[in-house]
């Protein structure tokens, strides 16, 4: 059975920091979560904080991701991006 996961953003930074060894090996053992967040980063070209969130809601199998730190009305993948605060898009209610 698979499960959903979601991992914090430490265990993204283990995963490229030598420092420590024991974290840097588990960490690359973890596959698509930490995969797909530098994926996300890379082809969205999106912030060091944002790539995990949108990872997360991608995993979640979410529609929309309701954020003022991203681009609104942008679409990264099946994910729409809505800034809640502006009130400009009602959408997703």
């Amino acid at each position: 059975m698979t499960e959903r996961v979601l991992v914090d953003t430490n265990v993204l930074v283990y995963s490229r920091d030598a420092s420590e060894p024991p974290k840097t090996k588990t960490s690359h053992g973890l596959g698509w979560p930490v995969y797909g967040t530098w994926h996300l980063q890379d082809r969205y070209r999106l912030s060091w904080w944002g790539s995990p969130v949108v990872s997360a809601a991608q995993i979640g199998d979410c529609r929309y991701l309701l954020t003022e730190d991203l681009q609104e009305n942008q679409n990264l993948g099946n994910i729409k991006i809505i800034n809640p605060l502006t009130g400009t898009c009602t959408d997703w209610r």
